[in-house]
């Protein structure tokens, strides 16, 4: 398993909430304590000067936890087509929360392209890259995490900022495996995202290119994510703080 986490101004702004999903995944506690041990070990000494930066884990069970620093790369541009379909809906198992967790379940992954629009969503996958991740939604009865369980470090602030934004009504979010036909359509109407440890808040677009800006051939313009949703303008405010 590889884990990217974003390191901004010198610092882990999620380090408790990182350590707390490494626990979720029950790893053994001897690794626990290493990995402990090691960040706080990578952060004085591999860091030298650099303020922004990927804090990269590659956990092998069987043998050891290898940490690495990787430059910031530039955000991903996210469509539908990048979704990728775990089982097909009513499949008890399959709306894993990332590609990951999918992997964990030993649910096998497929395509978009290859994907019912009653499969259910696991993840998303852009140049043949599976992020870790979730993919979540609006809807007017509030927000919805197309997981099982929420885990990751972005995840759990998401959840908690979009719990502290609800204008007054106190609606947490929805944890529950989401359709590809309703990602789709929440993505049309602008009410579709991404969370990831490494980027943050992720706008899905309907349609466009994963990486760069889409193009109108006509006019030449790049086209913008656009939402009429004061929670998720909120949102992706809130993480452009904590990602600079």
């Amino acid at each position: 398993m590889i884990l990217r986490w974003r390191v901004h101004d010198g610092d882990l702004p999620l380090r408790r909430r990182h350590l707390r999903a490494l626990r979720a995944l029950e790893l053994p506690e001897p690794l626990m304590g290493w990995i402990h041990e090691r960040l706080e070990w990578a952060l004085i000494n591999m860091l030298e000067g650099k303020r922004e930066a990927v804090l990269v884990l590659d956990i092998d069970l069987a043998a050891e936890v290898k940490l690495s620093l990787e430059g910031v790369r530039t955000a991903p541009r996210l469509c539908v087509g990048d979704l990728e379909a775990v089982g097909a809906a009513g499949t008890g198992g399959a709306g894993a929360a990332s590609a990951a967790g999918a992997g964990a379940a030993g649910v096998g992954t497929v395509g978009a392209g290859a994907a019912g629009m009653d499969d259910l969503v696991g993840g998303l996958t852009v140049a043949d890259e599976q992020l870790v991740g979730t993919v979540w939604i609006e809807r007017e009865s509030g927000l919805l995490a197309s997981a099982t369980q929420l885990n990751w470090a972005a995840d759990t602030l998401c959840f908690d900022l979009a719990t502290t934004l609800a204008h007054g009504q106190k609606r947490e979010p929805i944890v529950q495996p989401l359709s590809f036909n309703s990602v789709a359509q929440a993505a049309a109407a602008g009410q579709a995202f991404f969370i990831s440890d490494e980027f943050g808040f992720l706008p899905i677009h309907p349609d466009a290119p994963s990486f760069g800006a889409s193009s109108d051939a006509s006019t030449g313009q790049t086209s913008a994510w656009v939402t009429q949703s004061a929670l998720l303008q909120s949102l992706a405010a809130g993480f452009a703080k904590v990602w600079g």
